[in-house]
């Protein structure tokens, strides 16, 4: 989910590893490029740009007249999987490409919303969300509720994992490949919209992770150790959020990250050491603010330096860190 800050958060929603590995996945390896969202309002459309940690400066990977978003590296870092948003279509379809951006091709979907893919930890399935098995709102009314679903990288296989009728969004692996968090408003009460919730691979098992009250949780990662789920926290109607930490349990919550402005979208690197956010926190005032103008930082877990990894004025969202196998 994404944020002006909360109407970037609105769209993003409503348009939009691995210590513990799995039979057959890649081990754990080095970190690499950080794939992203800009946004360019001149254009009204969204492309996907990668960063090394390293410095230099951002490239583009893929760009069209359609948005594209919600970028996600297959365990090996060798394939990009993503949703575009057709322009004036209203539906969204994801695509996988290559890691340089190339060989695109349609993996499901394209007749109604299909977002947010994230590869299984041996690369054999995206998990994603849809309201595909909803009726189209008429004009004017709330959008359907959202499922999460899987598929082969092949395009065959859908499984559907949720069956609630609420809005369930932003599915991400375990490392171990047996289990999803996600976030989902099915027990929204006054002043918390959003909690995030665990559910097996094969949609059993389903239970709630954050229990904190008073706040919306959402935009969960795992630690490659899998014990740890960086996510976001914000007031319902506040114009703020912070990053924290829980364990899976849901025990353990505690801030990482906190302040006055928007700490949004955390992911953790391949090796655990760092942290992938995007912020508002460079803005120079309230105009800025009010453009969305989110920046790509790291913070390295081990002494909490921050670095800022880009500095185009824009709306930067949804980072996801690509993994590099170990030589």
């Amino acid at each position: 989910m994404k944020h002006a800050l909360a109407a970037a958060i609105s769209a993003a929603l409503i348009a939009t590893l691995v210590a513990v590995s799995s039979v057959g996945a890649t081990p754990p390896g080095k970190d690499g490029s950080i794939v992203f969202d800009v946004y360019n309002p001149r254009a009204d459309a969204g492309d996907l740009y990668a960063a090394a940690l390293g410095g230099g400066a951002p490239h583009r990977l893929v760009a069209t007249k359609a948005d594209e978003t919600g970028g996600s590296w297959s365990p090996d870092g060798k394939s990009l999987a993503f949703t575009r948003i057709l322009p004036g279509r209203g539906h969204a379809a994801i695509y996988l490409a290559d890691a340089n951006g190339g060989n695109v091709r349609k993996l499901v979907g394209g007749d109604r919303w299909y977002m947010n893919p994230t590869w299984s930890p041996d690369g054999t399935r995206i998990a994603f969300y849809s309201e595909r098995d909803f009726p189209r709102p008429s004009a004017g009314k709330q959008p359907p509720p959202s499922e999460i679903y899987t598929i082969g990288v092949d395009g065959k296989g859908l499984r559907r994992l949720t069956h609630d009728h609420a809005l369930d969004w932003d599915p991400t692996w375990s490392p171990d490949g047996t289990t999803l968090a996600f976030f989902s408003d099915r027990d929204a009460k006054p002043g918390s919209s959003l909690n995030i919730y665990l559910i097996g691979a094969d949609g059993s098992n389903l239970r709630r992770v954050t229990r904190i009250g008073g706040r919306s949780e959402w935009n969960p990662s795992f630690s490659p150790d899998g014990k740890t789920l960086v996510y976001e926290t914000s007031a319902r109607d506040g114009d703020q959020s912070d990053i924290w930490l829980v364990g899976p349990s849901g025990h353990h919550a505690r801030p990482l990250i906190t302040g006055p402005r928007w700490e949004t979208n955390p992911i953790w690197s391949p090796d655990g050491n760092e942290i992938a956010f995007t912020s508002d926190r460079q803005a120079r005032g309230e105009r800025d603010r009010e453009n969305a103008f989110f920046e790509l930082w790291v913070m390295d877990m081990r002494d909490k330096h921050l670095k800022r990894m880009t500095h185009d004025r824009l709306p930067t969202l949804y980072p996801e860190w690509q993994p590099l196998p170990a030589s």
